[in-house]
């Protein structure tokens, strides 16, 4: 989805990552956002998740 976010020209809006979503590699308050569709199905803990 990564490629075909920025084949589209995605890429251009915002930064696109591929990280473990219960560790983000990012500084706290770095990120004004997150688009995630269809991700909490797929964590084994959401809530951790959106925590993090």
């Amino acid at each position: 989805m990564l490629g075909a976010a920025a084949r589209t020209g995605r890429a251009g809006l915002a930064r696109l990552l591929l990280a473990d979503c219960h560790s983000l590699p990012l500084r706290s308050g770095a990120v004004h956002g997150i688009f995630g569709a269809g991700l909490l199905d797929h964590v084994h803990d959401p809530d951790a998740a959106l925590r993090e």
